[in-house]
């Protein structure tokens, strides 16, 4: 397991997301229901190995959405990411 996690989840407003330094440089997609990409992000953790992220920067509404990390290395993490109300 590579650690990643999201908090909290379900997310009501803003949700973090935490990725071990060790990971390295990284990119994120988040996929609606239908696997349409609605967000990315390019980076690598910062010095607290959180990132935080809005519900109205990513314009998430309410539903399921799957959230892929993947590695320079290769790793892919998929997992999934509840909105409500």
């Amino acid at each position: 397991s590579s650690g990643i996690a999201i908090f909290p989840n379900p997310v009501t407003d803003n949700f973090s997301i935490y990725i071990p330094k060790s990971f390295g440089l990284f990119e994120m997609k988040l996929y609606d229901i239908s696997g349409k990409l609605i967000y990315s992000l390019n980076g690598e953790p910062n010095s607290s190995d959180i990132i935080h992220i809005s519900k109205s920067e990513a314009d998430l509404r309410y539903g399921m959405y799957l959230l892929q990390i993947i590695s320079e290395q290769g790793i892919v993490e998929n997992m999934k990411l509840i909105v409500i109300d």
